[in-house]
């Protein structure tokens, strides 16, 4: 009898320790994230993560913008604008490196330890812009709100591509160190 009192405040703690259960944005770019991690030698590791922003993703990032500041209802319909207007111009991924050592986790258009492309359907892609996110647009508490996976250890970078169209995709991050995969078999 006491449990059946307690399982509504369970079910909140819950919530409380496990956001993506009770958050539709952080499902969402749970959904829209994929992972991978490079072991090399005894103490080296690069983890990578990366966020397409798929239009679905877009639409709920525009409503967490919204809230986060506050903006009135123009504003929010403005800003949801302009994100569909990016989406359609473009594929972006934004793209998380953490690395024990820390020149791992830098990437540059012309870089020379990294090579990142976008292949689809037997094309590939080069990236039209490889940008980091600045820490003083980019701080972590922003990162935070924005990315769930984000962390202090982590380097965020925005890369842009030629849009392409709906199907499977595959970023790959290739180099000296190794390769990584991220594939979304419903790309859009």
């Amino acid at each position: 009898m006491l449990c059946a009192g307690c399982a509504p405040a369970a079910a909140g703690g819950a919530a409380l320790l496990w956001p993506e259960t009770a958050d539709p944005y952080v499902r969402l770019t749970r959904d829209a994230t994929r992972t991978a991690e490079l072991n090399f030698g005894l103490d080296s590791s690069l983890n990578a993560a990366a966020t397409l922003k798929t239009r679905a993703w877009r639409e709920g990032f525009a409503k967490r913008w919204a809230h986060a500041y506050a903006l009135a209802p123009g504003e929010a319909e403005d800003f949801l604008a302009g994100q569909v207007r990016e989406h359609g111009q473009a594929t972006e991924i934004v793209l998380s490196l953490a690395a024990e050592r820390s020149k791992l986790a830098v990437l540059r258009p012309e870089d020379p330890l990294w090579r990142v492309s976008l292949v689809q359907g037997g094309e590939t892609y080069r990236p039209l812009d490889i940008a980091p996110l600045e820490k003083d647009r980019w701080p972590a508490e922003k990162l935070g709100l924005f990315f769930p996976y984000a962390s202090r250890w982590r380097t965020f970078y925005g890369l842009r591509f030629p849009r392409l169209a709906a199907g499977p995709a595959t970023l790959v991050v290739t180099g000296p160190v190794g390769r990584m995969e991220f594939t979304w078999e419903h790309f859009e």
